[in-house]
């Protein structure tokens, strides 16, 4: 018998170049398991429903948006035509009274009703307001002890009513511009009057209550505007001091917010929609 000689050279010449050239893999097992198959394709669907669904269809994910400035101009205007205090069922002139606080009404125009305030962006418009007329205290002398140099005369009135402030129109004219496309571009479509668009009044459930634009300015009157955000100056006030019962709306005040909203994708016109809420 002869020895057998075998060299480590040989036994390991392929292994070499197998460690050298391997590459990592990834081993797939299938799970036959109905209930946890369920969940994994419900969580699938919906992880796709959010990204396409809400991420790229409702909130347009694929735009560069930007928040526009705005800037508007108001003035108020008293209805044309003959004002009659006894037509309005809220004035004790008329005989069908209907409104829990009838008050003796007063023929006004724009200028008795409309008064500024130390209020940005705010508009001040009176329903219900005190008559005062004064003249000098005959009492007093010029140079002498007084106690009230003005009195008040019979023809001052505590309390009265605006007639007919419902049928009073806003002229609204706006402006706006998305500042950081309109800088980067120079292009006249990130920067627009409302005299160059089309825009609505919408009421608080979204209904469409009138068009407007493209005429140089927009004329609504406080009736539709009151009509936007569901509110009637008749109506039982939802806020009424703690000392008044049955108070109306005419005549304690309320405040409304009154919106412009711009909206609009490069490839369509740019609209603005008008709302109000109490």
């Amino acid at each position: 018998h002869q020895p057998l000689y075998v060299t480590l050279h040989v036994m390991c010449k392929y292994k070499l170049w197998d460690e050298l050239l391997a590459y990592p893999t990834i081993k797939i097992v299938k799970v036959k398991d109905r209930y946890l198959g369920a969940i994994r394709y419900i969580f699938m669907l919906l992880i796709f429903a959010y990204a396409v669904g809400y991420v790229v269809v409702y909130e347009k994910g694929y735009n560069n948006c930007e928040v526009p400035d705005g800037s508007i101009e108001l003035s108020l205007r008293q209805p044309d035509g003959i004002i009659d205090p006894s037509t309005y069922n809220y004035c004790t002139q008329s005989s069908h009274t209907t409104i829990s606080d009838p008050l003796p009404c007063v023929v006004v125009d724009e200028n008795d009703v409309y008064n500024p305030v130390d209020q940005t962006n705010a508009m001040y418009i009176i329903t219900r307001y005190s008559q005062t007329y004064q003249i000098k205290n005959p009492n007093c002398t010029r140079m002498g002890a007084c106690e009230a140099p003005w009195i008040n005369t019979n023809e001052s009135r505590p309390q009265i009513y605006a007639t007919g402030i419902e049928q009073f129109t806003i002229r609204f004219r706006c402006f706006f511009q998305a500042r950081q496309f309109y800088m980067s571009t120079r292009n006249e479509y990130f920067s627009q009057s409302c005299a160059e668009m089309s825009g609505s009044l919408v009421d608080v459930d979204g209904n469409t209550l009138a068009s407007y634009g493209n005429n140089g300015s927009d004329i609504i009157s406080l009736q539709d505007i009151l009509n936007a955000a569901g509110v009637e100056l008749n109506a039982i006030s939802d806020f009424p001091p703690n000392t008044v019962v049955n108070e109306s709306n005419r005549h304690a005040g309320i405040v409304l917010f009154f919106g412009i909203d711009f909206n609009g994708v490069y490839d369509n016109a740019v609209r603005y929609t008008y709302s109000a809420v109490q």
